[in-house]
């Protein structure tokens, strides 16, 4: 629920003024790096990918913009799982 709201915001953001929608998706990844990050390996998760799924979203979004750095990002996400083949791929946006 959380999640859909803050999606919701940045998008509604993201068509009122791109540097203002970027400003704020930029601090929400860095808020979700200073904290979910740490929340999440606290329990075992491992980047699959270099860089990681966050540092990712902030290259995506700064150099494609909100829109569609988040599409690009969302598009990782999904790459990210067990199937994956191995451990520290490169994958620059």
């Amino acid at each position: 629920m959380r999640f859909a709201a803050l999606v919701g915001v940045i998008v509604f953001c993201a068509s009122l003024q791109t540097t203002a929608a970027e400003r704020f998706t930029l601090g929400a990844i860095g808020f979700y790096r200073a904290h979910g990050s740490a929340f999440m390996r606290h329990f075992g998760a491992e980047c699959r990918f270099q860089p990681t799924c966050s540092r990712y979203a902030e290259l995506a979004v700064q150099k494609y913009g909100v829109t569609r750095g988040l599409l690009k990002t969302t598009a990782r996400i999904a790459r990210c799982n067990p199937l994956t083949s191995s451990r520290g791929q490169i994958d620059n946006p």
